[in-house]
């Protein structure tokens, strides 16, 4: 958790260490409460957002055609950076900051946040059928193990921390924050199901990399996140353990405790409009 200061100065600048001052950025706030807060205390949401909004382009060291890929890389990261600051950050006061950045602009954070989170679902289901279809034709299984190498190839994971943000956005309770969510997700024929599917799928694959009692926390900052979105875990988790299709049970949390959210707000957006 060392250094976020030094690495925010950096990223202040010009130079091609700005590079690599977005990579440590992610390595040190990833389970690292501390550094989130030293990273907001700092004033780096400024610099970060330039980024992650394409105002501020970071290139490599060598400026050439590798910055396709750089770019690519710190798109993700930036999306990843966020994540960890909306399960780190230790105070309200810190995240109201970091929340309020995606009011902004007649939020056009959220804007940018929703077309990332649309273009990665797309890649990864694209990625799942082409799989499904190549193991048709050879009239063989899915591997299970071979199926989420390709889909973390896709964007899964980047696509995982974008929707992280979105939950913790609508966990805010800011009708307008809402309004926007559900409005881009409209717009593209999808629901908050979209965001509470992939985020189950998140949270029950936690692995048991690092300290078992980091895992708990992690746990519990995603279970607090599906619990904002009418998702109850321990009635998941129950439904799993028993064997039982989890379909169902998520299917009436969405049609419940969340669903009745979302058709307020639904309703309170057509109102609007």
């Amino acid at each position: 958790c060392e250094g976020v200061e030094l690495m925010h100065l950096l990223l202040k600048g010009k130079k091609s260490s700005r590079y690599g001052a977005i990579k440590a950025i992610d390595f040190a706030t990833t389970r690292c409460p501390p550094a989130c807060d030293r990273l907001v205390e700092a004033g780096a949401l400024a610099q970060l957002f330039a980024v992650f909004m394409g105002r501020s382009k970071i290139k490599n060291s060598r400026g050439d055609a590798s910055d396709r890929d750089v770019a690519k890389e710190v798109e993700e990261r930036c999306v990843s950076i966020i994540s960890n600051l909306f399960q780190g950050v230790t105070k309200n006061s810190r995240k109201e900051r970091l929340a309020a950045k995606f009011v902004e602009a007649e939020f056009e954070k959220v804007d940018r946040l929703m077309e990332l989170v649309f273009r990665y679902e797309a890649s990864v289901r694209a990625c799942e059928q082409r799989i499904a279809r190549e193991a048709e034709e050879l009239e063989e299984d899915v591997d299970p193990g071979e199926l989420m190498l390709e889909r973390l190839d896709a964007g899964l994971f980047t696509l995982q921390c974008a929707l992280v943000v979105v939950a913790a956005l609508w966990g805010t309770g800011d009708a307008g924050l809402r309004r926007r969510l559900l409005a881009c997700l409209h717009q593209k024929g999808q629901s908050l199901e979209t965001v509470r599917s992939y985020l189950m799928e998140f949270y029950f694959g936690v692995g048991d990399d690092g300290a078992p009692e980091e895992k708990q926390r992690q746990l519990q900052r995603l279970g607090q996140l599906l619990g904002a979105l009418g998702v109850d875990v321990d009635a998941e988790a129950a439904a799993r353990h028993s064997g039982e299709d989890a379909a169902p049970a998520a299917a009436a949390a969405a049609a419940g405790d969340a669903g009745g959210q979302e058709d307020g707000q639904a309703g309170a957006l057509d109102m609007d409009l």
